[in-house]
């Protein structure tokens, strides 16, 4: 096997090997210097397809709202139109409580 030097420690070692699994990425190595114990460098751990997949619906989902929230902001729905009254004063104040 090949030596690397050992960022931490600066001695060429034959890193010792962990690995770590999930449910959601590949499976991820970590080597580590045998004499100082730091995790030399990282290989692997890639997102599944079903949890990329899974980010994507996830993220064009708070798009979608983002733009509808951002819609409804910027154009309200329209005013009623004002009522228009021939009547005297009373009947005028109840159509328009009526229309409230």
């Amino acid at each position: 096997m090949d030596t690397i030097t050992c960022k931490h420690c600066s001695r060429n070692v034959i890193p010792r090997l962990w690995h770590e699994y999930s449910n959601y990425c590949d499976r991820a190595t970590q080597h580590i210097c045998p004499l100082c114990g730091e995790i030399m460098y990282i290989t692997g751990g890639k997102l599944h397809f079903g949890s990329k997949f899974l980010l994507f619906i996830v993220g064009f989902m708070l798009f979608m709202t983002a733009i509808v929230l951002i819609r409804e902001k910027f154009n309200p729905p329209p005013a009623k139109p004002p009522v228009a009254c021939k009547g005297s004063a009373a009947q005028c104040k109840a159509a328009v409580l009526k229309q409230k």
